[in-house]
């Protein structure tokens, strides 16, 4: 399979068993969070808002980053 991808297997295995760090599992519970708020709005909620709900919520994030995590997730108001 390594040579189909043009891959070492040292990169394969490394990429396999590496743990998730720990902004990978920030953003997955700041996901979670975005969509309740968002779902919880009923879509109307866009990158600004989301902000400013967060924030009152206690969870201080940069707007780039909810507007990227909103972007992958499609959550479009």
């Amino acid at each position: 399979m390594c040579d189909t991808l043009g891959i070492y297997k040292s990169s394969y295995y490394y990429s396999v068993n590496r743990k998730p760090t720990k902004r990978e599992i920030e953003n997955l519970a700041l996901t979670d969070i975005i969509k309740k708020i968002f779902y919880e709005y009923k879509g109307r909620y866009g990158s600004k808002r989301m902000l400013r709900e967060l924030r009152s919520r206690g969870v201080f994030v940069n707007h780039k980053r909810i507007e990227r995590i909103m972007k992958e997730n499609r959550l479009k108001s």
